[in-house]
């Protein structure tokens, strides 16, 4: 059963007061100019990582913190060490800047009395992690790094960053020089360019396309949003609140293969997934079909402006993107459509559409627009955080912890598919169902500590079952792995899951509540399982046949005995109860003969 455990305030001992790590040595004290990219994201991004430690090594961690503690010193030395400095608002220009006066960056070490095991499934949404975070309070530093040893031995290290500061692909390789000092090999190459002025607007700006995909700071004020204007400095981090719910849905590479098949299109993994979920969000949360839905997703701009940023570029490199459409437009045309109209919002951010949103930055001061159920996607998955090593455990987790906004969803490297291709975690927020929000996405497993959610004992297939069937194909002498059984019984779910999703899908076009067995034999041709469907459709056409036959049957004996007491008649209903003749379904053939099994 997939549970996530909360944990408490009782469960986390601080072993020593915060305290603040500063460079060892003098550094630059400078002001670096943040740019407009900056300015729409000066809010907390937590992350935290979970390493097992195996017995014959929990002795040596018990330096962790100390070890830790040093190489974010040493980190901040030369490299990074912006990082240790604070925001200021200028008053004369109304824009935050980054003052590096070596102020330093939070860092705690804690203990916990749970035990990694204790915490469940570590890959569910839990908001609960923030307890093994620290919140900056007084010291107002733009990181920290707080340290927690379980009883077990295992080790969570905690990271918040700023976002206005670091982007996610320049905060992943500080990260990986931090784990690379810790494990006593200095710091990696690098190469940081710290200068944000080659993305500073132009004087006078030249606003050449409508920028629906932001909000003015005008239309902010009475809007809750996950981004923050310029005027907001404090580095508070988003609360979680119990109105919403958080839901993961998980993605593997067969998955991703067969959505991006039904593209019909040469598309990338990214537009295929966040098409589906566009698709799948616009049903759940749109009433009227001539409103429009909109998505917003993040675009890296390194190699789409003239010319490219330098190499090693720490300042925010993304800019939103997004696609609009009519809800009747989504829900009925042809996934590829969807699809479609993905690849088209990616490839208009080119450099005049990069230069013309940071000129409407400019003059409006805005954020993504995340407001009026559009959403916004965030994809991690690509970025290196599941390599890092610290050389004291393996990784055996690490991601973002949960905020109480529904309109960010992310994209997440799954940590349970390693050595398999790799597969996508994706969380995704929403109000309890009572409110109408009930997210289904066909094609995607759901696994979630909810109780309205899809639990992983009810997503699989029986494995007794599948082995029972399995063994009714092999011959009576051989024998089946464990291993055998599991991977048929995710690769039968898989398949259900998938071809439910398709058959649903016709439903909800032809504005149909049941989902029934042509809706079904559709799915399979539809999806390219010709194989699979005229054996389903033979299979159908027998079975009710026979259930005809035991309507009239049933039928005829209730007309006949219409005297008789209703306890004898329940009896008699009882004892003539004919049960359906099992059916033979051939679904495998090899070169001439066929391998039937009863179905």
């Amino acid at each position: 059963m997939e549970i996530s455990v909360s944990i408490t305030n009782h469960d986390v001992v601080k072993e020593e007061p915060v305290t603040l790590v500063s460079p060892e040595n003098p550094t630059p004290l400078e002001t670096i100019f943040l740019s407009n990219i900056d300015q729409a994201v000066a809010f907390p991004v937590e992350t935290v990582y979970f390493f097992e430690v195996s017995p014959c090594r929990i002795s040596s961690t018990l330096d962790t913190s100390e070890r830790v503690k040093k190489a974010v010193s040493e980190v901040l030395l030369i490299p990074y060490y912006f990082i240790a400095g604070r925001l200021n608002l200028n008053l004369e220009t109304n824009r935050l800047e980054l003052f590096c006066n070596n102020a330093g960056v939070s860092f705690v070490s804690a203990t916990s009395r749970l035990g990694l095991k204790d915490l469940g499934n570590l890959s569910l949404p839990n908001s609960s992690f923030h307890h093994l975070l620290h919140r900056p309070g007084r010291f107002k530093s733009l990181a920290e790094t707080p340290v927690t040893r379980f009883n077990c031995g295992g080790i969570s290290i905690g990271f918040m960053t700023n976002h206005c500061i670091i982007d996610g692909k320049s905060a992943s390789e500080m990260f990986q020089n931090l784990a690379s000092i810790c494990r006593g090999e200095g710091l990696k190459n690098y190469v940081l360019y710290k200068d944000r002025t080659c993305i500073r607007a132009r004087n006078p700006p030249q606003i050449k396309y409508p920028h629906k995909e932001y909000i003015k700071l005008t239309e902010i004020s009475s809007l809750s949003s996950s981004f923050t204007s310029p005027n907001q400095t404090s580095p508070s981090p988003l609360t979680f609140s119990d109105k919403y719910t958080h839901k993961l849905f998980s993605f593997t590479p067969n998955m991703l293969s067969s959505l991006k098949d039904k593209a019909m299109a040469k598309c990338s993994s990214f537009e295929a997934i966040v098409a589906h979920l566009w698709r799948a969000r616009t049903k759940a949360v749109f009433d009227d079909p001539d409103e429009f839905s909109t998505v917003l997703f993040a675009v890296d701009i390194r190699s789409k402006v003239s010319p490219p940023l330098p190499d090693g570029f720490t300042g925010n490199a993304v800019i939103t993107a997004f696609a609009t459409a009519k809800v009747v437009d989504l829900v009925e045309k042809p996934f590829s459509y969807c699809v479609k109209m993905m690849k088209e919002a990616r490839e208009r951010v080119t450099d005049e559409y990069v230069r013309s949103v940071i000129d409407w930055l400019e003059v409006y001061k805005g954020i993504p627009a995340t407001s009026n159920r559009n959403f916004y996607v965030s994809a991690w998955w690509k970025l290196p955080f599941c390599e890092l090593d610290f050389g004291f455990g393996k990784l055996i987790h690490g991601g973002p912890v949960v905020s109480g906004n529904d309109e960010f969803v992310l994209l997440l490297y799954d940590f349970n598919s390693m050595g398999n291709g790799g597969g996508i975690n994706v969380w995704i927020g929403g109000r309890p169902e009572s409110d109408g929000q009930n997210y289904k996405f066909s094609g995607a497993s759901s696994a979630s500590g909810d109780d309205g959610c899809i639990k992983e004992q009810d997503r699989l297939l029986p494995i007794a079952n599948v082995g029972r069937i399995m063994k009714q194909i092999l011959p009576p002498n051989a024998k089946i792995s464990k291993e055998a059984k599991e991977t048929m019984q995710e690769c039968v779910s898989e398949f259900i899951s998938f071809v439910t999703g398709e058959a649903s899908d016709k439903c909800h076009k032809e504005k149909r509540k049941t989902v029934n067995g042509d809706d079904v034999c559709w799915a399979l041709g539809t999806l390219g399982f010709d194989d699979y469907a005229d054996p389903l459709k033979r299979y159908l056409h027998k079975y009710r046949e026979l259930e005809g036959e035991r309507a009239n049957q049933n039928k005829s004996s209730n007309t006949e005995d219409n005297d008789e007491p209703s306890t004898y008649r329940g009896k008699q209903e009882r004892s003539q109860f004919v049960a359906p003749t099992p059916l033979k379904f051939d679904v495998i053939k090899r070169s001439n003969s066929s391998l039937s099994r009863p179905y």
